[in-house]
């Protein structure tokens, strides 16, 4: 499969679709790990925010279609969100991109060359 998945891939493999569709790419994946960018955590009409926040707990969707994507390209290969340790208040509050990264699916343990902050579903932001 060629990288990065876009959202057209994204949308055509995952149930959410038109603004509950939070992931922007994947840009990388293997048999046990998955690394997902959404872009879209900023926008004043992000379908999870409340009033001019986003609440980081709904990091926990974005993890949870980084999963989705990850079954979907790995056909049917081990999925799930393992930990949630929510170290931010209002995501709208992080500047960058968010960046679920490269997580061992079996293991939970972060790939090496994924040494980020850990922020949610043992995923990273960046």
């Amino acid at each position: 499969m060629k990288l990065p998945l876009d959202r057209a891939w994204i949308e055509g493999h995952l149930p959410h679709q038109g603004r509950m569709s939070l992931l922007d790419e994947i840009v990388a994946l293997d048999e046990t790990s998955v690394r997902a960018i959404a872009r879209g955590h900023r926008k004043s009409d992000h379908p999870l925010r409340v009033g001019n926040e986003l609440p980081a707990v709904c990091g926990i969707e974005l993890g949870a279609q980084a999963a989705a994507a990850h079954g979907a390209a790995c056909a049917g290969a081990l999925s799930a969100m393992l930990i949630a340790t929510i170290r931010a208040c209002i995501l709208v509050d992080v500047m960058s991109a968010l960046l679920f990264s490269e997580i061992d699916l079996l293991t939970g343990r972060s790939k090496p060359e994924a040494g980020k902050r850990h922020a949610l579903g043992k995923s990273a932001i960046e």
